[in-house]
């Protein structure tokens, strides 16, 4: 009796492993060959008119002895 067991219990696994390994070689065989991966594009934001007292958030440690502000709040926005 384990014998037919043992062999339904191999045959889901490998079966699973089979299932795993075309899920992940499938957007391999897919990919278009002309297809170039562009990588991300270099955005920047003008910071003119931000007011770091106002719209930043100071960093509470900085090794300097001037404030150092976030303007992602103010970059956010900008980008809307």
């Amino acid at each position: 009796m384990n014998s037919g067991f043992d062999s339904v219990s191999s045959r889901v696994a490998v079966s699973l492993v089979l299932c795993m390994l075309m899920a992940s070689l499938s957007p391999v065989a897919l990919a278009e060959p002309g297809q170039e991966d562009i990588g991300p594009a270099v955005m920047s934001g003008d910071l003119s008119d931000f007011t770091p007292s106002i719209e930043g958030k100071r960093y509470m440690f900085t090794e300097d002895s001037s404030p150092v502000f976030s303007a992602t709040g103010h970059l956010k926005m900008e980008w809307r």
